[in-house]
């Protein structure tokens, strides 16, 4: 089994996307984790769900398959065309789906406001600091 992260962030989307995405109260996100945890490939799911961002993690036997019906998962909740959602669709896999998922549910990451230049010292600072789940 490998992790697979499906999502969308104010990062990559526009706000009125995100807005089409968040649907109010629990029930609408126990749905959808019920919705992915029931795709074929997939072995268990959760679903971050905040002002920032919407993410299923799951637990996926195989990975195309997984993004394929994950992605339409989220087309469906956005009720927008596949080609309107699908450039702001992020994915990651495996090794790449551990970093994210240290990252805290609510706010930014802690180097996102950074310029592209000031990421690379901030990183290898961090790799010199004592290690912890949320460095990156």
């Amino acid at each position: 089994m490998s992790v697979l992260i499906v999502g969308v962030s104010h990062n990559s989307a526009p706000v009125s996307l995100l807005e089409r995405l968040a649907a109010p109260g629990a029930d609408s996100v126990h749905k959808l984790v019920a919705d992915a945890a029931g795709c074929a490939h997939v072995a268990e799911a959760t679903v971050i769900s905040t002002c920032n961002r919407l993410e299923i993690y799951a637990d996926v036997e195989r990975f195309h398959g997984s993004v394929e019906q994950l992605s339409t998962l989220l087309v469906q909740r956005s009720g927008v065309s596949t080609e309107a959602l699908l450039p702001h669709l992020y994915v990651h896999y495996d090794d790449g789906a551990v970093a994210p998922a240290a990252v805290p549910a609510v706010g930014p990451r802690p180097d996102a406001a950074a310029p592209p230049s000031s990421r690379a010292s901030t990183s290898a600072n961090s790799a010199r600091s004592a290690p912890t789940a949320s460095t990156w």
